[in-house]
């Protein structure tokens, strides 16, 4: 059995166009039902689909997304991102969140350290891509969240739950992003060498 992280497309050419990007997300789909992919962080009753409208369908497809009460973000845009066969995007957003996960990246530790946020916060300013880590989504995201008495908490989105709305706009970008483990720090980082 394959294991998901050592799994490569059998096609190394330049992906870009939506046939090949069709066939890897079926490649990926196949490897999805056989149960080879990784387990990702978050539970069935933290996904609830979230509502869409395609906006443009040209060159660069074009969502508006709203998340609903209770949908937690990074496992509902995975989830979105599978769906739709997305390989490369970006996104922004605004809305609310009742609690959510921030992390700042410590360097010598190589992991993110979690700043926990148990309150009602405002999501101000919301930014991420989703990319692709051999047949796995990834989502980076990095958020500013707003509380009650003005001050302003940031960093890396680990988690969040919405309350009561997140509005993002997410565009696809023309070809895939892919990621690749980076021994130095110890993260994915977006390797352009293997970017199609």
């Amino acid at each position: 059995m394959k294991s998901a992280r050592n799994h490569r497309r059998r096609d190394p050419v330049a992906l870009g166009n939506r046939e090949d990007k069709t066939r890897q997300a079926e490649e990926f789909v196949g490897l999805e039902k056989s149960g080879e992919l990784p387990e990702w962080p978050g539970t069935a009753s933290d996904f609830r689909a979230p509502k869409y409208r395609l906006l443009n369908e040209g060159g660069h497809r074009t969502f508006a997304i709203v998340l609903e009460k209770g949908a937690e973000v990074v496992d509902s845009l995975r989830q979105f991102a599978r769906e739709h066969q997305l390989l490369g995007s970006h996104f922004t957003a605004i809305g609310a969140f009742s609690e959510a996960v921030v992390g700042f990246f410590d360097p010598v530790e190589k992991r993110y350290r979690e700043t926990p946020i148990r309150e009602q916060v405002e999501a101000l300013s919301l930014i991420g891509d989703i990319t692709v880590e051999g047949v796995a989504h990834r989502i980076h995201a990095h958020v500013v969240l707003g509380k009650t008495d003005g001050t302003a908490y940031g960093g890396h989105l680990i988690r969040a739950h919405v309350f009561p709305t997140l509005e993002l706009i997410l565009v696809e970008t023309p070809r895939y992003l892919e990621r690749r483990f980076d021994p130095e720090t110890g993260l994915a980082l977006i390797d352009l060498d293997r970017t199609a």
